[in-house]
């Protein structure tokens, strides 16, 4: 099997950073239905509206005690702004701040405290590698102070300075706006193999990407991969329908996939799912992982691979901790699969403008095709759930 390398290239340097509700997103979802259209699935695009973020002053970070230095931050979406200048005071640290939607990755968190004790803005380290963009977890989005991220280096400078007691100062500048009436969209490609039967089975990618990220590995590697995989089962014959689904505004906290299922809840169609395999961020290099949490789901997975458990192919069947498009099926019962790689959160270009094709290994891209490729059409002859 080759890899779809071209689909990578297409979306990461052709169009470039594909951010939710920008008309680069629009142009990633155009591209993804040709693309589906060219296969000979059947293709509908699910418009959704939302309210967006975009930054208007870059974020500054500089310390000013007990040493002067600056650090590199990057942008939490749905921050407030600081006023221009900036904001400085003492830090503190205040605890753990959830990362993911799952709630099982959480990142160190301070605080920056002014002259009455009053916390006006907060710093969220990244405990291995650079700061990256990241949005606030829904629910706590609005009227919230100033967010940065800062990365490893920054954080072991400000434990240094806590473990020894002394008095750190800071000063923070971030610029933001929120933007209503932005527009996302789902792609959904549909391959049936019944007719007669309701039972269907998900394939998902996100086509968005992070803030000003061209997002190669995150994540226009899974959508090559879904891409491929859908053009193999074409081929084929299956027992269930397969939709093969690109999600928009994952970035945003899966906003795509959630009005997906809440939209197939209000028509009763969620206990017609008979699994969801999602693929995120497959194209680096190392051990490939396979999410699964449900016993039966896991069976098939494992029947599936077969040999493949041994040697370069890693599963590991915990609970999903990376929050990602299978998550909103995941918490109707549906069962899961997330096809990803172990290095996603410690990849040093993780929602940065460095995460180009330079990054890709042809070698991963090819294997998680074809690792994908056999878990779908297992459990597209799956009896069911």
């Amino acid at each position: 099997m080759v890899c779809d390398l071209e689909t990578v290239r297409h979306l990461s340097e052709s169009i470039g950073p594909r951010f939710g509700g920008t008309t680069n997103e629009r142009r990633a979802a155009e591209y993804v239905t040709a693309r589906m259209r060219s296969l000979g699935l059947s293709v509908a695009t699910q418009e959704f509206g939302f309210v967006g973020w975009q930054s208007t002053r870059p974020p500054a970070l500089e310390l000013l005690e007990p040493s002067r230095r600056s650090f590199e931050a990057s942008s939490f979406m749905f921050s407030d702004s600081t006023p221009e200048g900036g904001l400085q005071g003492r830090i503190e640290y205040v605890g753990d701040h959830q990362i993911s939607i799952t709630g099982k990755t959480c990142w160190p968190k301070y605080a920056i405290v002014d002259s009455s004790g009053k916390e006006i803005a907060f710093l969220v380290a990244r405990p291995k590698g650079l700061s990256a963009s990241l949005p606030l977890i829904l629910g706590r989005i609005y009227g919230c102070a100033p967010y940065v991220c800062v990365g490893e280096e920054c954080l072991r400078e400000l434990e240094g300075i806590c473990k020894n007691g002394v008095t750190a100062r800071m000063r923070v500048d971030i610029g933001g706006q929120l933007l209503p009436g932005l527009v996302s969209q789902n792609v959904i490609g549909t391959l049936v193999a019944n007719p007669q039967s309701q039972e269907e089975v998900i394939v998902c990618s996100h086509h968005d990407t992070a803030h000003d990220s061209p997002g190669a590995v995150d994540n226009a590697s899974g959508v090559s991969a879904m891409l491929r995989i859908a053009q193999m089962l074409a081929k084929g014959r299956c027992k269930s329908t397969v939709r093969f689904i690109s999600f928009g505004c994952e970035e945003y906290h899966i906003l795509g996939s959630r009005y997906y299922v809440d939209r197939l809840k209000e028509k009763a169609g969620i206990q017609d799912v008979k699994g969801v395999v999602c693929i995120d961020g497959v194209g680096l290099a190392g051990p490939l992982t396979v999410w699964a949490e449900q016993d039966e789901f896991r069976k098939q997975i494992v029947n599936a691979l077969g040999s493949k458990l041994t040697g370069q192919f890693q599963l590991d069947f915990r609970d999903p901790r990376i929050g990602s498009d299978h998550w909103p099926f995941h918490q109707q019962g549906v069962p899961t699969a997330l096809l990803t790689s172990l290095r996603v959160f410690d990849f040093q270009h993780y929602h940065r403008s460095t995460d180009t094709c330079m990054e890709i290994d042809r070698q991963q891209l090819d294997d998680a095709t074809t690792v994908g490729a056999e878990i779908v059409n297992a459990v597209a002859n799956w009896p069911g759930r």
